[in-house]
């Protein structure tokens, strides 16, 4: 609980500097007739959850129509947003940014927040009030959201994120430099900056907050605990040793062009390496990981087992739908 505290603290801290520099735009800010955030019908505990047989099906439920969101004020629209049963899943994603722009793809209040030209300040007052008491999730994944969105904002504000952006690529960099980063099976080069190593890693009580929320969203265990050392692509492609992994991969690409690997036209087999997309045209690769087993049946919950690694949250075995909507449910197969 203290190391929650200081995280609050810092936050606040730094959105207090911020507020010194940031002006008020008052002027653009639309009027809207409903001040409170919306009720989601589908929570853990509730009646409406445990009739719910599948992931997609609780989403789906707590699905807001474009027409209201509209009727919300900017502050309702955002402590909506942080009361999300499912943002915890920009948290599983291969990087912040990946998982940002897939959650908007998928969740329309992303889409309509970035049209909101007082949302960066609307974040940034939610996050600042104390009677928020959001937990530290919540602050997390605001935070991504503040930072990761394309919101309209004034010359300056463009500039200090522009600049704040550029300064964690230096600092990576600099990190970087003298390592010898990961190959393909066949020789070829992991494109560089798509790699980190070692990152600072969560605190106890991070990961323990990851584990209880999956576990209520989800319904499924950790058979490794939370980590920022690596993620699903690193843990898919380069290596399982979740011991002595220390590799963070954004994308996969360079695997799936290695000769080594093939596509799997014919059945599925355990031990092959599985991918996700929003649909087949999508060039953009959301999720790894491998095969643990496959059963008999098909439809919309095929009996397939997956192993992966959630973003910063633990390693997980699951069906291969029971995850995170955004994802995609379209799945490719590679083997070797």
């Amino acid at each position: 609980m203290k190391i929650f505290r200081r995280i609050i603290s810092f936050c606040i801290i730094v959105f207090l500097l911020l507020s010194t520099i940031i002006p008020m735009n008052t002027s653009a800010i639309s009027e809207r007739s409903i001040n409170v955030p919306y009720e989601y019908k589908c929570v853990p505990g509730t009646e409406a959850w445990n009739k719910c047989s599948t992931h997609d099906e609780r989403c789906r439920m707590n699905d807001i129509s474009d027409s209201d969101l509209e009727l919300l004020t900017t502050n309702a629209l955002v402590r909506t947003i942080a009361n999300y049963p499912f943002l915890l899943d920009l948290l599983t994603g291969a990087s912040y940014t990946v998982a940002y722009d897939a959650c908007k793809d998928v969740w329309n209040f992303l889409r309509i927040l970035e049209k909101r030209d007082d949302a960066f300040l609307e974040l940034y007052n939610v996050l600042l009030d104390p009677k928020s008491e959001f937990t530290l999730t919540q602050v997390k994944c605001l935070t991504i959201i503040m930072t990761h969105g394309h919101f309209i904002m004034d010359d300056y504000q463009l500039k200090l994120k522009d600049r704040y952006i550029k300064n964690m690529k230096s600092f990576t960099e600099l990190q970087n430099r003298s390592l010898v980063y990961p190959t393909t099976p066949s020789g070829n080069d992991v494109t560089h900056w798509w790699c980190r190593y070692d990152q600072l890693d969560l605190t106890p009580g991070e990961i323990q907050t990851y584990k209880d929320e999956i576990k209520t969203i989800y319904g499924i265990f950790p058979i490794q605990p939370a980590s920022r050392k690596y993620n699903c692509h690193s843990y898919a492609w380069h290596s399982t040793d979740y011991t002595n992994n220390k590799w963070w991969i954004d994308y996969p690409d360079d695997y799936l062009d290695d000769p080594y690997y093939s596509f799997n036209n014919g059945a599925i087999q355990s031990g092959n390496k599985v991918v996700y997309r929003t649909s087949i045209s999508s060039s953009t690769y959301l999720h790894s990981g491998i095969v643990n087993g496959v059963g008999s049946g098909s439809g919309s919950t095929p009996n397939i087992t997956i192993t992966s690694k959630w973003g910063e949250c633990g390693l997980y075995v699951h069906n291969i739908y029971n995850c995170p909507e955004y994802y995609g449910r379209h799945c490719d197969f590679y083997y070797h």
